[in-house]
């Protein structure tokens, strides 16, 4: 019944989360691309996070929420190309395979936007993919007066996606040979690809606002655990601190193992330290003050207070061990970024 109400929670939580999200529908605009000799039969989406293509961070009304593709990224993009770069004249089928998308938002004044896209393209045979190119770009250009950024992102993603699409048409890509491999090898290949744009794509929502000036956190470096009586943690190398530094990465995750363990944790924590601190002070009431009679302390406070702070111990090992759960499932949510 338990796990049942935290699988409920986890699929409401889903759903609740993309209710609020902004979607971005691209415009039908013509990608102009001079001697063309290719066409998008197909997309793939090999992004780690296939929903969300940024996070609006300037807006007040729409901060946190997440930028997402109207109809989803393959029918988005789909539909896109098949109305604004459409086979004309026995063009090749290719695919395009999404390595990395996304949007970033900058500024205050001077409010700016951003996209990148790293992309492949695939020619297709017996239903098997041989990739014949590779490339990345980005663009950058501040918002128009009276307007809000956001609504100048799908322009920036057109932009990205067509300067790719052209240094594919410019290469010598019709004259290689490439070796073709299924579906599901071609997405592990791309899930190995580690750049700057694939840890901003997906990154899902390390964002926090500091000083009033907004800002995306990305920090994807793992927690290392210090072995010892007292446990401690360090990220890159810095200062060792307690786990309850850490909070705020942990919810920066947006992983609901992460927060749950932690939540356990804390709990856990507070249970060992009432009980320690419970004990300790029954304990010195007994020895100290009129609690010490000639006979010696005062059993009727000592033998519970001593039974209390005892139980401590074991609450302390499994505080510990709630510790390391917390920051192997957070270990374990960045390394899949």
């Amino acid at each position: 019944m338990r796990h049942l109400l935290i699988f409920t929670f986890s699929i409401f939580f889903y759903n609740y989360s993309f209710s609020q999200s902004i979607e971005l529908e691209l415009k039908n605009i013509p990608v102009e691309i001079k001697e063309r000799k290719f066409y998008i039969s197909k997309i793939l989406d090999s992004r780690i996070d296939t929903n969300r293509l940024g996070w609006s961070i300037i807006k007040k009304e729409t901060r946190g929420k997440p930028f997402t593709l109207k109809g989803g990224t393959i029918n988005g993009f789909s539909n896109y190309f098949l109305r604004n770069l459409p086979t004309e004249n026995n063009e090749v089928p290719l695919a395009l395979n999404i390595v990395s998308l996304y949007v970033k938002e900058k500024g205050k004044i001077m409010r700016s936007g951003q996209a990148y896209a790293h992309v492949q393209l695939f020619q297709i045979k017996d239903g098997k993919y041989g990739k014949v190119f590779e490339t990345n770009a980005f663009t950058e250009s501040v918002s128009e007066v009276g307007k809000d950024i956001y609504s100048s992102h799908e322009r920036r993603i057109r932009i990205v996606l067509t300067e790719c699409l052209q240094k594919f048409n410019e290469s010598n890509w019709m004259e290689k040979i490439p070796d073709y491999v299924s579906e599901l090898e071609v997405k592990q290949e791309a899930m190995t690809v580690d750049t700057i744009s694939k840890r901003l794509a997906d990154t899902t929502g390390l964002f926090t606002f500091a000083k009033k000036e907004e800002k995306i956190n990305l920090q994807l470096s793992q927690i290392k655990y210090t072995h010892g009586f007292v446990p401690s943690y360090t990220l890159n190398n810095k200062k060792h601190r307690q786990l309850w530094s850490f909070k705020s990465y942990f919810k920066q995750s947006n992983d609901i193992l992460t927060q749950k363990f932690f939540s356990d944790y804390k709990g856990k924590f507070r249970l060992t330290f009432c009980a320690f601190a419970i004990g300790a002070v029954l304990t010195g009431i007994s020895l100290g003050g009129d609690s010490f009679d000639d006979e010696g302390p005062n059993l009727s406070l000592l033998i519970p207070g001593a039974a209390i702070a005892l139980c401590s111990i074991p609450l302390y090992i499994k505080t510990n061990k709630l510790a390391r759960k917390t920051i192997d499932r957070y270990n374990l949510v960045i390394e899949n970024k």
